[in-house]
């Protein structure tokens, strides 16, 4: 009964804290981080009301806060001066009993996007040797990011080594069978570590993956099932899914120039149309995840997008589109398809320049890097290759600041943040339980991509 006398002690620190919040928190700009340019995106969370207090440099801010679709956080956007320091400090009641605050301490620059990409990649780097990353889907598309990084930067030769020592380490029994689609990502950077920079290195590692997309059975929809022959395609149903389109999108058309191989780029220029028949929503233009061939069932039922997917389906799109001869017939279907899903992606983005995860219902789940930094990437080469209006690149740009605004400082450069764990087909509830995570290969390379991409225009035409 000793227990008994301890229950007076911790009932009221009990109902105590059901009526408090959590500390008032600075989610951008990350603290000791960058804005980039001079409209800088705030946002603050924990604060169920207006009832803060927000100063920059000591001096009271006078701004229009709106409240954010997620439970107890607020968003406004103020003008700065660049290359400045700058500490903002926001405290309040914000429903507690006492009052809470959070600082946050950094810097406005213009800095050629690229130059931040190359903190973010050798921060990435210093903890990852080249001889030690997989070949996976992951790794693959970290290091797509970091060659068309490597085009642009003044690192070249750093990067090229890097990207050498990986595929020599990828060899006879280090390459592993290439059975399903996760297994061909790195061929694709083997095709252009040949095709930018004449390095011979990953060709044998891409010729596997080329064999598998030539060679493999088609499904009852002509598409290659997302498992392939893997030994989880025993328990898991014929299906494709949003991450397979990249494989027999981009992937194979890369595959199938360099190797000539007429009759393998007429499957891959007819694979955008097969994907958007059984998963493309015809009302906002956006991917379901998957689509299970023998029952005819979209997965999720629901009109559920998930965003990295349709992330993935959109940079697919755009790359394809960018190297699909002009005159071959598939061409206007590509840019038919992949303009619907851009309407799609664009209307989703919440004002405060991201997007959910669950992209169709802002606020729901959270906010998620990896498929906001590839959904900028599309849309911002959607404009600069004329696909797409002028309008959309400031989308794309916003997302681009607000990602920017995340980075996480360290000794040897930036970490991404807020990128989401390997996810499968299921509801909304499914995408929400998955966790979000920092310094997440895919998650690095989709940055990398964005800010390349981000880079060719700004750097022509100086925004903010």
């Amino acid at each position: 009964m000793e227990w008994k006398k301890y229950i007076f002690i911790l009932l009221p620190s009990f109902f105590t804290s059901l009526l408090t919040y959590a500390q008032i928190e600075i989610v951008t700009p990350q603290n000791q981080g960058i804005a980039w340019g001079t409209e800088v995106h705030l946002r603050i969370k924990n604060c169920p009301k207006e009832s803060f207090e927000t100063r920059i440099n000591g001096k009271k801010l006078i701004a229009r806060w709106k409240k954010s679709p997620y439970k107890n956080e607020w968003f406004t956007t103020v003008s700065l001066q660049p290359e400045r320091n700058y500490h903002v400090v926001v405290y309040g009641t914000c429903g507690k009993l006492n009052s809470s605050s959070a600082v946050s301490y950094f810097k406005t620059t213009r800095q050629n996007p690229i130059e931040i990409a190359e903190k973010v990649a050798d921060d990435f780097i210093s903890k990852r040797k080249a001889k030690k990353l997989a070949w996976n889907w992951g790794p693959g598309i970290f290091l797509h990011g970091l060659i068309q990084l490597t085009r642009d930067s003044q690192k070249s030769e750093d990067y090229v080594s890097y990207l050498k020592t990986y595929f020599k380490n990828k060899r006879g029994w280090r390459l592993p069978k290439i059975n399903f689609a996760d297994r061909c990502t790195s061929g694709l950077v083997g095709y252009e570590l040949y095709e930018y920079f004449k390095e011979i290195d990953g060709l044998k590692g891409a010729g596997a993956v080329y064999r598998y997309l030539a060679h493999s059975k088609r499904n009852s929809i002509g598409a290659l099932n997302h498992l392939g022959t893997h030994f989880y395609s025993h328990f898991y149903p014929q299906s494709i899914w949003l991450d397979s389109l990249m494989v027999a999108g981009i992937i194979g058309l890369k595959a199938a120039l360099h190797e000539n191989d007429e009759v393998l780029l007429d499957w891959v220029l007819s694979q955008p149309e097969i994907y958007a028949n059984v998963l493309q929503d015809s009302f906002t233009g956006l991917f379901r995840h998957s689509y299970r061939v023998k029952r005819k069932k979209q997965v999720p039922s629901s009109r559920t997008f998930w965003l990295r997917g349709n992330g993935w389906v959109a940079s697919s799109l755009i790359d394809m589109i960018e190297l699909t001869p002009v005159t071959h017939p598939k061409r206007e279907s590509l840019i038919q398809i992949f303009t619907n899903l851009s309407y799609g992606i664009a209307g989703a983005q919440m004002e405060m320049g991201v997007w959910d995860t669950v992209m169709n219902r802002p606020g729901y789940a959270y906010t998620e890097g990896s498929g906001s930094a590839l959904s900028a990437y599309a849309l911002a080469k959607g404009v600069r290759l004329g696909i797409l209006p002028s309008h959309f690149f400031d989308s794309a740009y916003k997302a681009y600041q607000v990602l920017t605004s995340r980075l996480i400082k360290t000794k040897n450069g930036y970490q991404v943040p807020d990128t989401s764990w390997h996810t499968h087909p299921s509801g909304p509830l499914g995408y929400k339980m998955v966790p979000r995570l920092k310094d997440v290969d895919y998650g690095v390379g989709a940055y990398l991509l964005m800010a390349t991409e981000i880079s060719k225009t700004v750097s022509k035409n100086p925004i903010n």
